[in-house]
């Protein structure tokens, strides 16, 4: 069965490292595990299976230079009215999979939008607490 994770980012956190280890697990269970990711590869502080993968699609569309730390900057400054769909981006690199997980309140949109596998939505807290610092943090940067 293939099994794609959609997450936010992929740092050095509790939750992060939960995914991982269930991703992990199941890739030893002879699942192929996906997770796709927004920013810059994080992970090697994780040591995977040989059946799992990651896929960083901002990361590789800008060669190294992320949306959030190099175009994302300059349109703020620039103030452009608008800020790059980050979600649009993270949908169509989800790859084809039988089962879609939703990580985050903002990676669900991307796992419905993609229209792959059956969408699933993995809850690991309670989020309207980190929901408003999360907000503030994406509109002041």
């Amino acid at each position: 069965m293939e099994i794609c994770f959609v997450m936010y980012g992929t740092s050095r956190t509790g939750g992060t490292r939960v995914l991982f280890e269930v991703g992990n697990r199941l890739a030893k269970k002879g699942h192929k595990i996906t997770f796709v990711s927004l920013g810059t590869p994080k992970h090697e502080w994780f040591h995977f299976n040989k059946n799992v993968e990651c896929i960083y699609p901002e990361y590789n569309i800008f060669n190294k230079i992320t949306i959030s730390q190099g175009l994302e900057y300059l349109f703020k400054k620039i103030k452009f009215p608008y800020l790059i769909d980050k979600i649009k981006i993270l949908s169509e690199a989800i790859p084809d999979c039988d089962i879609n997980i939703a990580t985050f309140c903002f990676t669900a949109y991307a796992v419905y939008r993609s229209g792959k596998g059956t969408p699933f939505y993995y809850i690991q807290h309670y989020e309207p607490l980190f929901f408003y610092l999360r907000q503030i943090l994406l509109s002041y940067g």
